[in-house]
């Protein structure tokens, strides 16, 4: 198009802004930690928080806790997922089933996600509001630790006590700025022990 300097300033200035706001303009992404803290190692996990290496330190005290790390990109006002874990098939009932002279019972099969799944809407705050982005955070934690499976009779149905926690929470974040967004009960995730321990989330947001 043949135009003169400043009108194609002002049209790239128009569709540069038009980006930024239309849904799923801008590619962000969006840093998670799961931590299973203690109440001392949670009350020092400011320090953390607040220093040079802040990145560094949360891998590795998700590394020596038996956390979770993990990153998500997402765009504005898109919904983002990610899970991490194994699938697990459960026998959850039986159907009926007729032919060749013959019946017999056919398994129902649920596939049950063991582990750590999060679903995260990013959106991009106002001029007026400041630089930084609002996420709407749904987390959820599955696990079979301690729990037998159970069986009444012999129909073949398997019966277990699944141990999960589930976190939803809205927070406006700074970019590059490592933040506290919410914890989990520990209960029925990890292994007993003599320490009481919630999972803290922590997530970092970047463009």
């Amino acid at each position: 198009i043949r135009q003169t300097e400043s009108n194609h300033d002002a049209i790239r200035a128009f569709l540069k802004e038009f980006a930024a706001k239309t849904v799923g303009g801008q590619p962000l992404s969006v840093e998670l930690w799961w931590l299973p803290l203690n109440s001392a190692a949670g009350g020092n996990l400011h320090k953390v928080l607040v220093g040079d290496r802040a990145s560094t330190e949360l891998n590795e005290l998700s590394e020596s806790t038996g956390g979770y790390h993990g990153t998500l990109k997402v765009r504005n006002r898109v919904t983002g997922n990610l899970c991490a874990g194994h699938r697990m098939p459960l026998v959850v009932g039986q159907i009926p089933v007729v032919g060749a002279n013959s019946s017999g019972l056919q398994p129902i099969v649920n596939q049950v996600n063991i582990g750590i799944n999060v679903e995260i809407t990013a959106q991009l705050q106002q001029d007026w509001q400041g630089d930084g982005v609002r996420l709407a955070l749904r987390t959820a934690m599955t696990t079979m630790m301690d729990h037998e499976p159970t069986r009444k009779g012999d129909d073949g149905i398997d019966r277990f006590q699944l141990g999960s926690q589930v976190l939803e929470t809205h927070a406006v974040c700074a970019f590059d700025v490592p933040v506290v967004v919410g914890s989990l009960s520990a209960v029925g995730l990890f292994a007993e022990d003599d320490e009481a321990r919630e999972v803290v989330v922590v997530v970092l947001p970047t463009r």
